[in-house]
């Protein structure tokens, strides 16, 4: 006979008193049931997790086993005893005193007959061949992979018998280079090198102290040519008043003794010219100012005499101005003094003064 306290009946012959709770909790059946003389306890697989260790389990046999005497301990424990063979027992599943259904378990006792094994070794075959399916599509990656690395061992093992080709080839060259500097080659060639660098470096700062003389003597040059160029530009003025009164006095010349003096006076203006293009192809000498200096003189005294030719017109005077003239124009390096002193030196002469109607 059963005894539980519960609200609830727990069996059409059990008496039921007081508040619900009946059962050993899952944590005592998990520690005291996982062996035994048939195997685990009845309630040991109804355990589910770690959630279920402070709940009550119990176990009420709604099948007995046949042929077989059974007792159940509370924690799922029991005791069966009878002939070889396969037993089984059924109960309901109650936790924490609520219903889950029934369930059973299979009790082998003795040696299992030979369906009974052939019906395991099916299930442990089915168990294997499921496994081999599951193994195939494995072997067949494995089976890839292991070309895979075939192939890139492949490789590798060309990277590395051309790596060894060149290793060969440093060794050789170190052993070479060993060689040569042992015989002191090496260091005659650098020490030549440096040697060399050494001439070159003085080469170029020579050739850089030449380059800033040569540029002093173009600025020099260009200084005097612009000298040159503002000489001849002030003379121009004096030419174009020389050529005017070349005009005037071709004029006053009735007999064409002016006309002559002014071909001879031309003739001494295309000297100076010619004296002036000489001192601009000698401007890169020293004389070059000193005859441009005389040049300057001489026209300056053409443009006095003509100055006073313009005014009085003596034509027997300008023939011997001209001849005073024309060898001071012969001397570059006459002064403007010398050919005045000349002038007023020379034998005093009656003008003639023919004038134009």
């Amino acid at each position: 006979m059963a005894i539980r306290v519960d609200s609830a009946s727990f069996s059409g012959t059990g008496i039921c008193v007081g508040g619900s709770g009946l059962g050993v909790k899952g944590s005592v059946i998990r520690a005291t049931t996982g062996t035994g003389t048939h195997g685990e306890g009845l309630l040991y697989d109804d355990w589910d997790s770690a959630a279920d260790d402070n709940k009550e389990f119990r176990a009420f046999i709604t099948s007995w086993p046949g042929g077989a005497a059974l007792f159940v301990h509370e924690d799922g424990s029991f005791a069966l005893t009878g002939a070889d063979g396969s037993y089984t027992i059924g109960y309901r599943l109650d936790i924490d005193g609520a219903s889950q259904g029934t369930t059973s378990e299979t009790v082998n006792v003795g040696v299992l007959t030979a369906q009974q094994d052939f019906a395991a070794s099916r299930s442990i075959l089915a168990a294997v061949e499921q496994d081999f399916s599951a193994t195939r599509p494995l072997l067949a990656a494995v089976q890839q992979d292991l070309a895979a690395t075939r192939s890139v061992l492949s490789a590798v093992e060309a990277d590395f018998a051309a790596t060894r080709n060149l290793l060969a080839v440093v060794e050789s060259d170190f052993t070479a280079t060993r060689d040569l500097l042992a015989a002191g080659s090496v260091q005659q060639d650098f020490t030549a090198s440096r040697a060399i660098l050494d001439a070159v470096v003085v080469d170029f700062a020579a050739a850089r102290a030449l380059l800033g003389a040569v540029s002093a003597d173009f600025a020099a040059t260009r200084d005097l040519l612009g000298a040159v160029e503002a000489d001849y530009a002030s003379t121009r003025p004096v030419l174009a008043a020389v050529q005017q009164d070349f005009a005037g006095t071709r004029e006053l010349d009735a007999a064409g003794q002016v006309h002559a003096d002014f071909n001879a006076a031309r003739s001494i203006l295309q000297a100076v010219e010619a004296d002036f293009s000489a001192a601009r192809e000698l401007e890169a000498q020293l004389t070059v100012q000193a005859d441009f200096s005389a040049t300057r003189a001489i026209a300056a005294v053409i443009y006095v005499d003509f100055a006073a030719t313009r005014t009085i017109a003596p034509e027997n005077l300008i023939g011997d101005d001209l001849d005073v003239i024309r060898p001071a124009v012969a001397d570059r390096h006459i002064t403007r003094s010398a050919v005045e002193s000349r002038l007023i030196s020379r034998p005093a002469r009656e003008p003639n003064i023919r004038r134009a109607a």
